[in-house]
């Protein structure tokens, strides 16, 4: 082995942690995967950095226990984002009810503004009811749920 190559694999081999991390520029995971590919004994160590790596990541998530929620703080969760979903679904409906009247009565914009604003207020209503049901069939729906009360 020649001392370009001994450098090369050196700075090659620094990189390894970070390519497994995914935390290289798109230039150097290349450039390491490329001198990897085609120097065995760096692939050789790759695959070391690469096992070693992986096992001290499962074993960190196998030990790092993940704290639960008590019952009482889901049910607090759960109150919360009905009082929050309630109290914007009676802000918006006041706002839009208040300012469909003050766009019937004020005669003084033209009417087009006065359909644009409707149309543009309306639409935001519409999309938000859409979110809403949205979030509301996937909550119920969660492939995940199960894992998750585990």
């Amino acid at each position: 082995m020649s001392v370009t190559q001994n450098t090369a694999c050196i700075s090659v081999q620094e990189l390894f942690l970070g390519l497994l991390k995914n935390e290289l520029t798109q230039q150097d995971a290349q450039q390491v995967s490329l001198h990897v590919a085609h120097c065995t004994h760096c692939n050789t160590q790759f695959e070391n950095a690469k096992h070693v790596f992986y096992q001290t990541e499962a074993d960190h998530i196998s030990h790092s226990p993940v704290p639960e929620a008590s019952e009482r703080t889901k049910l607090l969760i759960n109150i919360a984002w009905v009082f929050v979903i309630a109290g914007g679904f009676i802000i918006g409906v006041l706002l839009l009810w208040d300012l469909a009247v003050a766009l019937w009565f004020d005669r003084s914009q033209p009417i087009w503004l006065r359909v644009s604003l409707a149309l543009f207020y309306i639409g935001f209503a519409i999309l938000f009811l859409v979110v809403l049901q949205q979030r509301l069939m996937a909550r119920t729906s969660d492939a995940y749920s199960k894992m998750k009360n585990k």
